[in-house]
Formats: C-alpha cells, structure tokens, sequence
C-alpha cells in the first residue's frame, strides 16, 4: 500500500492519493469505534439508544458500588471495587472523590456523558472516512440536531407555567420563540459598549485573523476546490482551537503592556469544519506593527514544518472602515448568526455552526472582559 509508479505499455500511471494517509485515516477511524464500542455506544445510535445505555451503565455501577460497601465477602467486596474504578477511569472519574462514585451510579449523568462523548467520536469517525463530505458538520449532526430541536419544541409545547397568586399561564413555547432576538441584544449590547469604551480612549480598531497550521486541517483548497489534505495530522476542531487560544493567551500578556486591552473574539469553522478565529481588537495609534509582528512571532513559533510562506494566510490584520460604527457593524453580523437571528436562506448554515459549537464544545463568542 505505497505510492509508486508503475509502466505498462510504456505508460506511466501516477497513483495520486497518498495510500499512507489513507490507511493511517483508516486505522485512526478503527481505534474511534473501538472506543465507542467500550461504551456500548455506536454511530448508529440515537439519542434514546444512548440514554438507555446510559442507564444500563448507571444500573452495573450501582450493583458495583452496593457490593464494593456493604458485601460480607472481602474477596468480593475488593473484586467490585476494582472493577468500579477501572470503569470510573475510564470516563474520567476519581475513585477516591466521594461526589465522583455518585455521578457514576446516576443514569442522569451517564446520559449526558455518552452524549457528550460520542458526538465529538461520531464526528472524528466522519471527518477521517470522508473528509471533504463534511460541510461544517457532518450529515449525521445534521439529523441528530434536528430530532433534538424537534424534541425540545414538544417539550416547550406541552409545558406551561402558571403564576399561583394571579392565575396567569405562559408556555414556555412563547418564552423560547423570542430567546434569538433577546440574546442577539444582549450580546451586541456588550459588544457595542466595549467597542464604544475603547473609541473614547482613542484606540481604533484591527480585525485578526487567526488560522490552525496547515497540517491540522483535514482537507485543502489549494486549486479552487476542497480535497483531502494528505499532511493531516489527526487534529480535530478542538484541538485547533486550543492550539490556538495558548498563543493567543501569550499574545495578551505582552498587548496589556502596549495598551491592548479590548477585544472580541468570534470562533468559527471553515467547511471542512477546522476551526480559525475573529479577533476585534482596539489598538492604541502607534502599534499596529508591533501587534502584527508579535502575532507572527508567537503563532509561528513551534513551526515544525519550517515554511516560510505557511503562514501567508495564517495571521491577517485588516483594519476596519467606519470606526466605531465599523466595528458595531461587523458585531452585529457575528452575533447575528450565533443567535440565529438570520433570513431564512441562512437559518441552515447558523443551525450547522451552532450543532459544530456544541458538539466540540467551544465558546464562539468572548470579550476582554471574560473568560476564554
């Protein structure tokens, strides 16, 4: 299974996939269903499939736990105790936290762990088999959110809430129905306030953009269209953003002593789901090229590849026309789409970031003045 040329009929025939990458794809795709399968969970499953096993686990970890406390025979009792542990382990427990032996004999938990685990597994199985068929995400999260909206809007229908001393019902459905336009305020309420703040102090504002290294990406665009990129290492979108907020932390040390001290962020994927990031930062006049120097320095740094020319498009610095008006703008699009308050042509693709933010469990919306 090598890359080779071959001559027939004073021919040459070139096969252009590289077959190593594909069997390293292949052999990584086995070892995300061999994890699954320690789990009793499959990419066929659906949310109650899981939530059954979910209770199933919690069921075998009480009888553990019940023989492991309460048994007469010692042999036994230390037999189920390391059997617990083996399972608390391997979803991330602490045998010897007394709060952990709880959540691992609660169905609840389970159920939220199993489907916190398997979609980001599901995903990786997709992006590995079939990288260029992921359009964000892939078709399978596509389904899966839609049963889950659809689940929820029941839920909202059939619940209601009542005010005991005034008799008034509200459905929940009504409440939920105006969350897009609520959350879109509050977020560009946020960002226009900061945005303001840093205009009154004279800063002016630069929009970064910041991309993962080439080799984290499954799937190139070299040519016009996407392909499977053979140099992919494996990496999935949370550990590209996490590669890239360590160097943005260090970024941040060093802005605070030049002034740096608003920014927004916006996380968002590129099709093949990888991830990259809108940074809004307000610079003070007169460093501008220190920032962009200091960004090249930090998130060239660790190159491993050694190309000169990898980051072209990796860190780009635009700045932004209109000023402050300029940068409330361009919040108001990037909350726009988190709230999915959008027109119904782009109502699709919102839907498919929101499920790829929750699947990989990233924040795609932060400030200077919050957590990252």
């Amino acid at each position: 299974l090598r890359s080779s040329t071959y001559r027939i009929t004073n021919h040459d025939y070139t096969i252009i996939e590289d077959a190593d990458a594909i069997v390293r794809r292949l052999e990584d795709a086995i070892t995300i269903a061999q994890t699954l399968a320690h789990l009793h969970v499959d990419t066929g499953m659906d949310y109650r499939a899981r939530t059954r096993a979910g209770t199933q686990w919690a069921t075998q970890c009480g009888r553990l736990h019940a023989v492991a406390c309460g048994h007469p025979n010692l042999r036994r009792r230390a037999a189920a105790d390391t059997a617990l542990t083996r399972v608390m382990e391997r979803v991330g427990l602490d045998p010897t936290h007394r709060p952990d032996r709880s959540r691992a004999c609660d169905p609840v938990w389970w159920r939220r762990y199993l489907h916190r685990a398997a979609r980001p597994l599901i995903e990786q199985t997709w992006t590995q088999i079939h990288p260029t068929g992921v359009r964000w995400v892939s078709p399978d999260a596509r389904v899966r959110r839609a049963e889950q909206d659809a689940r929820t809007d029941q839920w909202l229908r059939e619940t209601q809430i009542v005010d005991r001393a005034t008799g008034e019902v509200v459905s929940l459905a009504e409440i939920a129905a105006r969350r897009p336009q609520r959350q879109k305020a509050e977020l560009l309420a946020i960002g226009a306030g900061i945005c303001r703040v840093a205009a009154a102090q004279g800063q002016i504002p630069m929009l970064l953009t910041l991309t993962a290294p080439a080799h984290m990406h499954p799937t190139t665009s070299a040519g016009g269209w996407r392909r499977e990129n053979t140099q992919w290492d494996g990496s999935t979108p949370r550990d590209m953003h996490l590669w890239i907020r360590r160097r943005w932390r260090r970024v941040t040390r060093r802005a605070r002593r030049h002034g740096v001290r608003y920014y927004i962020r916006a996380v968002e994927p590129h099709e093949d789901g990888s991830t990259h990031w809108h940074v809004l930062a307000w610079i003070p006049a007169g460093e501008t090229q220190w920032l962009e120097s200091a960004l090249r320095e930090i998130y060239e740094a660790d190159d491993p590849v050694g190309d000169p020319d990898r980051y072209r498009y990796g860190v780009k610095i635009d700045s932004i026309d209109g000023g402050v008006e300029g940068a409330i703008a361009y919040v108001s699009k990037t909350v726009a789409y988190i709230s999915k308050d959008v027109e119904p042509a782009e109502m699709a693709e919102a839907v498919a970031k929101a499920e790829w933010a929750s699947t990989w469990r990233i924040r795609r919306f932060q400030t200077s003045h919050g957590r990252i």
